[in-house]
Parts: C-alpha cells; structure tokens; sequence
C-alpha cells in the first residue's frame, strides 16, 4: 500500500482504534512496522523513522512499564548515578553537602567496587578493561578511587560545580509533546502521573501536559574522566615498574600530582603491611615452643620434691616417700615393664586327708617341664605389651585407659597418687613417637585424649 495509507493505520493505532490500547496496541503497532518494511523496505524505513518515536511515547502514555526494560540496563546512566550518589555521600561526611540535592538518587552509599566499575563505565578510557585490572585489580582499584574521592574534595572546595556534575551536568527538565508529528486526539484528558523509564529519565504529566526530566545533561562516556583514568593507570605501571608501561598523556598538573601521591601512599600502605606481617612472622617463630624431651626427667624428679614438701605430717606418715630419680639417670633409662600387682592373699584351705602335706622343710619341687614358656591371658599380654613397648606403669595405663571410656578425672587418681598434669605430662612423653603429637590435652581442668587419636590409643590398649 502507498506510504500515505500505512501512516493513516498508525494514527487509527495511536488513537486506539483497532486494538485495545497499552500492551495490545503496542504490538499491534510493532507488528505492523515490522511486516510494512518487509513488504515495502523503501517506504519501511521512511515509516519506522517516525513509528520508533511514537512506539516509545504510546508506552509511556499507556504506561506499558515492560517496553523500558532494556533502558534499564543502561551502563552509562546507571553509572553516572552511581559516581553521583558516592559524591554525595563523601560530601556529606565531610560536612559540606551537594550544592544540589538530586532526587533520583538513593540514600545508599556505593562500595569502592561499585565506583571503580562506575569509573570504567563512564569514563572513555575504561579502566577496569586495563591489563594491569587482572594482576594489580585491588591496587588499582584502591587507586582510582582514591583520585576520585580527591577531586571531589578539589571540586568542592575550588570550583562552584561538584565534580560529576561538573562532567555530565545537573538535572535537566524540559516540555514534552507526545506523539510529535502525527495526528492524535485523546477526547479524555490524561491524568496526573510519573513514570520513570530509565535510572536517568522520568516523564511527568501534569494537568493533560508531560515533561521530561533528566537527572544529567549527558549521555555519553566522558573524555575528561577518561584522562584521569588512564593517568592513574600510567602512574601506576610506571611506580610498578610494570612490563607493560604505557605513553602519557597531557593532564593537568594540579591531577598528575594528585594521582602520584595517590600512588605513592597506597605503595607506602602495602610495603608497611608487608613489613609487618614478616616482623608478626618472625616474632611468631621466635616465641614458638620447643620440648626438651631430655629435661624431662629432671622436671619430674623436682615435681616429686615439690610434691614431698607439700605433704603434711599425717600424710607423710600414711605416704611412701617418692623416689627421686637423678635427671641424669631419667633420661638415660631403659622403659621398664610395670611391676604386676600381687595377687590377694588367699585363706588357707584345709587339705583333704587323702593328699600328703606339704613338707616343712622346703618348697615343693618344681614341675617336670620348667623351661616351656607359659601362654599368658590375652587381657595381660596387650597389657604387658603396651607397657614394655611404650614404657606405661600400671597408673598411667589405669588413667589412659580411663580417660578413654570416659571417665573423671577424680575418679582415676587417688589422694597418693601424682599431679593430674604430671601423668599427663608423662603419657604424652612416652606416646609421642606414636602419633609425632601429645596424646592428651587439657580443657578446662579436665584431661581428654584427643579425638583424632582415640583410635591409636584403643589399638595401643
């Protein structure tokens, strides 16, 4: 069909003849420029020059909210609001506040990841693209930032703009026709509304009248923050003395001093942290604990001093006196197997009268096969095995192996007995070469065996 009857179906569209208006006549209005430009390319794109434009203001009028959805993903605007909204923030730290308050902004503060990347995305050098990002991305992030934060104190103090206005300009608000250019009618006045298509532009109707506000002036990527940048990122390589340095470019004097004492100081931050982490090292390493394994004994033998000195006279008369063994001859020692505890004495039974009695003038003879080894009960030959093999005496077998089921402390050691933390003391010397660590640690005032050994102990017992 001739041009002239294609623009007479879009006004009927517009006007809400044909289609339902919001989402159907929306698509209704796609669909037919889609489908004119296949059928007629020439007269298509002469028809589309001026249907994208009134596409976008039927949504707005209709308030059809999804067709703005890809606006909403702009990374320069979004940006822009992002460098504002830190701005602000840092001027109102510092007690100064914005020369001019924008009410699209939120009241949360970005982080310094958040404005590094606004910096990249608003500036035309994009920063966060450069090589030195993926080797140095926390210095240089650290960097940028702070050469930001920099000329917004400058800014603030100096000039009578803020600095990212400075760069995109203020807030905008201008008149707006609806549907410029083509036949419209609505018989009904539009009511009162506002509908904010991007991060950065917002339509407001006000008594049948609409006005587009901006929350900046520019749109594009900014060539004067994109010098900045890339001087922070020569600065920065030069300072490195990076592989890959790069040219400089002309920047003010009053910013290349600025990004060089930005540099230093973060240099300066990281080589006094550095400094202080060998010194924490060092001083780590030198009050780490090491265990004379060889003195031992003679802690032990003053232990039992201590412990003689400590007892009363009724003690010391119900206690056998401790022995006290040279240091010299504890550390030198063979282990020794554990004495075994006598047997109780048994009464004497009567003997029967068909047996003989046993003769007053010696011992009975010894068996017939004395030199055959006898086979031990199972329980004392794991014990006697554990004792000649780790050197264990009957009390330290008795706490270890109470300890392992569990049980008190104060149940396991009696009044005679050695400190708690003597035995311990003890068990954890001759297990040592068991596990390379001691076996048995205090929580509190109660000893426990540690529970990745437990099963060592049980298989030693």
């Amino acid at each position: 069909a001739p041009l002239s009857f294609a623009f007479v179906y879009v006004y009927e569209l517009l006007c809400g003849v044909g289609a339902t208006p919001g989402e159907e006549g929306l698509a209704a209005l796609r669909s037919f420029g889609e489908a004119y430009c296949q059928a007629s390319p020439f007269e298509g794109n002469r028809l589309m020059g001026y249907l994208r434009r009134w596409m976008r203001d039927y949504a707005i009028y209709h308030g059809v909210v999804s067709a703005f959805e890809a606006d909403n993903q702009l990374s320069v605007a979004t940006s822009v609001l992002t460098l504002m909204a830190a701005e602000h923030a840092q001027l109102r730290e510092a007690g100064l506040g914005p020369r001019i308050t924008n009410t699209a902004l939120s009241a949360e503060v970005p982080s310094r990841d958040q404005v590094f990347h606004a910096l990249g995305e608003a500036a035309s050098y994009h920063i966060g693209q450069s090589r030195l990002a993926k080797d140095e991305s926390v210095l240089l992030t650290q960097v940028a930032t702070d050469v930001f934060a920099a000329l917004v104190s400058h800014c603030a103090k100096r000039r009578k703009t803020d600095f990212v206005e400075g760069l995109f300009g203020y807030a905008t608000k201008t008149p707006y026709t609806m549907f410029s250019a083509a036949v419209f009618f609505d018989p009904v006045t539009h009511p009162n509304c506002e509908l904010r298509v991007s991060p950065v532009e917002t339509f407001i109707c006000a008594n049948g009248r609409w006005t587009q506000k901006f929350v900046c002036a520019a749109q594009d990527r900014n060539s004067d923050l994109g010098l900045v940048m890339h001087e922070v990122d020569f600065e920065l390589r030069r300072q490195l003395n990076y592989a890959y340095p790069l040219k400089q470019r002309k920047v003010p004097k009053y910013v290349e001093r600025m990004v060089q004492k930005a540099v230093e100081a973060r240099l300066k931050e990281r080589a006094d942290a550095e400094l202080a982490r060998q010194k924490a090292q060092e001083e780590a390493e030198r009050r780490r604990i090491t265990i004379d394994r060889t003195k031992l004994g003679s802690i032990r033998a003053a232990a039992a001093l201590t412990q003689e000195a400590l007892l009363t006279d009724e003690e010391r008369d119900l206690a056998p006196a401790p022995e006290i063994v040279a240091p010299a001859a504890v550390a030198h020692a063979e282990p020794v197997a554990p004495e075994m505890p006598a047997p109780e004495a048994k009464a004497e039974a009567p003997v029967p009268a068909s047996e003989p009695a046993p003769s007053p003038a010696g011992p009975a003879p010894a068996p017939a096969v004395a030199d055959e080894p006898q086979e031990a009960a199972p329980e004392e030959a794991a014990t006697c095995e554990a004792a000649l093999t780790y050197g264990l005496t009957p009390l330290e077998l008795r706490v270890l192996t109470g300890l392992l089921e569990g049980a008190p402390l104060a149940t396991l050691l009696g009044p005679q007995d050695p400190f708690a933390s003597v035995v311990v003391d003890t068990i954890n010397e001759k297990l040592f070469d068991l596990v390379g660590d001691a076996i048995v640690e205090f929580d509190g005032d109660e000893p426990h065996i540690i529970e990745e050994y437990l099963e060592d102990v049980r298989e030693v017992l």
